[in-house]
């Protein structure tokens, strides 16, 4: 009678054995996977944040270009430049993600507000580039 005991009191450890085994394992790989997954969602937002940080400025840049070529008038100009100084002090080789969208808002406000007084559509503006694009 003895054995028998111990016989299912083994049987009992190794299920529980193989249950902490099983549980350790299927973490270990969910933690793999999420860094994987969460890796390329911080990717995807870095290139899209790049992406509209790039728009604003090439815009901006040419903007201020044809605008003072043309003397026109110095709050498009005014807000073309506080868009490039919002947009200057972002480092993008090590950013505080934080800050970036702050000044990613700020610039999505005045552009709109340049583009309301320049008369530009922001939706014509933004279906000119890539449809992926989520500003």
């Amino acid at each position: 009678m003895g054995e028998n005991i111990e016989f299912l009191d083994m049987i009992a450890m190794a299920e529980d054995k193989f249950q902490k085994e099983g549980f350790s394992e299927g973490f270990s790989t969910g933690e793999h996977r999420g860094f994987g997954d969460a890796f390329l969602l911080g990717v995807k937002q870095a290139s899209s944040c790049a992406a509209e940080i790039g728009f604003y400025r090439g815009f901006c840049l040419e903007c201020r270009k044809r605008l003072s070529n043309h003397n026109m008038s110095d709050t498009k100009l005014k807000i073309c430049q506080d868009i490039l100084d919002t947009l200057e002090p972002i480092d993008l080789s090590n950013c505080d993600f934080d800050n970036m969208l702050e000044s990613l808002q700020t610039c999505q406000a005045k552009f709109k507000r340049l583009c309301a007084l320049m008369k530009i559509s922001t939706q014509s503006s933004r279906n000119s580039m890539n449809a992926d694009m989520s500003f």
